[in-house]
């Protein structure tokens, strides 16, 4: 991770940058219906959607630039 919140990582066909701003996780709050703690405790134990995963991405390489 850097200073500025955002991490390398090889995805797909590529290393891209991602970072989850604010505007982010509000984005994501609107899209799962959840507050954000309630789409990680769904991550984490395995009760997550696809649309959970695709925002979170989604919203990571948007942030990431």
């Amino acid at each position: 991770m850097s200073h500025t919140g955002g991490m390398e990582i090889d995805f797909a066909n590529g290393t891209y940058r991602f970072r989850l701003t604010m505007n982010g996780l509000i984005e994501i709050e609107k899209e799962c219906n959840l507050p954000i703690m309630d789409v990680l405790v769904r991550l984490n134990t395995a009760r997550y959607g696809t649309k959970d995963v695709r925002e979170i991405i989604r919203w990571g390489l948007i942030g990431g630039g």
